[in-house]
């Protein structure tokens, strides 16, 4: 992998050590050529340019390190009238600090990868488990705390800086390449989409959609499969609920293959629902769902 874009193309890698790699190996390029001295290449981890771009504007609102955010999480937990009061001598409880700090560390993921997928999620939905509202109460929480100390989550700076961009106090870049991608997120894409409405050039090398199609074509070749792209998730799910129905018998097993179920399943459980059992919907009728989502 070398570095290809022009001098003006910033170039953001997945994680550090990608773009230290690339860094390293622009120099040995230089070396090779014979030169001295040359200008260090705009090549970074996307995270912490994002965190630069903020940093520079002095904004009223601070950023919350990693570690500042879990003790959030912690006080939250440890104060929700939900989880069990413990002493320190309670070292059986399912609630003593270690499994606060534990809870913590899978809340603020939790919190992390709702924004990166843009999840719409509120408590109430019976598809729902007794731990998602749960953490969905401590989200709110975690909101308020935000906003009354003018804080940012690391998971909402995407965000932040997308809409500092829009009122020009960001400046947006010419051109920039994404290196190292396996997937776009729905919340990185938003972004992308924005920069190429600002006219743009986003370079994904390589591109994961294409790399993506590519393998599943191989997986199929010679095999009795079929492949169907949809543009989001939730078109995903219908076909998927109306082609289960389409060869739905009693007396038939269907398995369905969920990478991911976090994010499909209160979504795929009301699809099969209304059209395995459409008077599921009604709440005064005691049916029997023909289905478990597991």
């Amino acid at each position: 992998m070398a570095v290809s874009s022009g001098r003006d193309t910033l170039i953001f890698t997945v994680n550090h050590r990608l773009a230290r790699y690339l860094l390293c190996k622009h120099s040995e390029q230089q070396k090779k050529g014979g030169k001295k001295a040359w200008e260090t290449p705009p090549i970074c981890e996307i995270k912490s340019w994002f965190k630069s771009q903020w940093l520079q504007l002095n904004s009223d609102h601070f950023l919350l390190s990693d570690i500042q955010s879990i003790k959030i999480w912690e006080t939250i937990i440890g104060g929700s009238p939900d989880c069990t009061k413990t002493t320190s001598d309670d070292t059986n409880s399912p609630w003593n600090l270690l499994n606060q700090h534990s809870a913590a560390l899978s809340a603020a993921k939790a919190y992390r990868l709702v924004k990166e997928y843009k999840l719409a999620i509120k408590p109430g939905p019976e598809s729902l488990t007794e731990e998602a509202d749960l953490f969905i109460k401590w989200m709110e929480q975690y909101k308020k705390v935000l906003n009354k100390y003018q804080a940012i989550d690391p998971a909402d700076l995407i965000d932040e800086v997308r809409q500092k961009m829009k009122e020009n106090h960001i400046p947006v870049p010419e051109m920039i390449e994404l290196t190292g991608y396996e997937k776009i997120t729905p919340q990185l894409k938003t972004w992308l989409d924005f920069l190429e409405d600002q006219e743009t050039q986003v370079i994904l090398c390589p591109d994961p959609e294409n790399n993506r199609d590519t393998e599943l074509k191989v997986i199929a070749q010679g095999k009795d499969v079929k492949l169907y792209k949809f543009n989001d998730y939730k078109g995903e799910i219908i076909n998927c609920a109306r082609w289960v129905r389409s060869i739905f018998k009693k007396d038939k097993t269907i398995g369905i293959i969920v990478p991911e179920l976090e994010y499909y399943r209160q979504t795929l459980h009301k699809e099969l629902s209304s059209n395995l059992a459409p008077l599921s919907i009604f709440p005064w009728e005691e049916v029997e769902l023909p289905f478990d989502i597991s």
